[in-house]
């Protein structure tokens, strides 16, 4: 935002620049790929983003889904990540 200021892109009435519009689009792509494998994870579809729209229960359930443990066993979305092997070779 302050880049934004300095080169004259920074609009008032929308509280965005270009360059933050930009930066914002960047980071909230991959942080929603990062919500969605989170979510097949602990077994979850990944409709259950679309509860951050609802006020507070919405987000709060969010935020529980999002801190569950993974299954220990494979899931609809496939192996649990947390038997993967890593093969290392000599």
């Amino acid at each position: 935002m302050i880049i934004d200021l300095a080169i004259g892109t920074y609009d008032k009435q929308s509280n965005l620049g270009l360059l933050s519009g930009l930066y914002q689009l960047a980071v909230f792509l991959p942080a929603l790929a990062l919500a969605v494998r989170r979510l097949h994870d602990t077994n979850h579809s990944a409709w259950f983003v679309l509860l951050v729209l609802l006020p507070i229960v919405g987000t709060i359930v969010y935020i529980v889904l999002m801190v569950l443990p993974s299954d220990s066993k494979k899931n609809n979305y496939g192996p649990t990540p947390k038997k993967l092997v890593v093969v290392r070779e000599k």
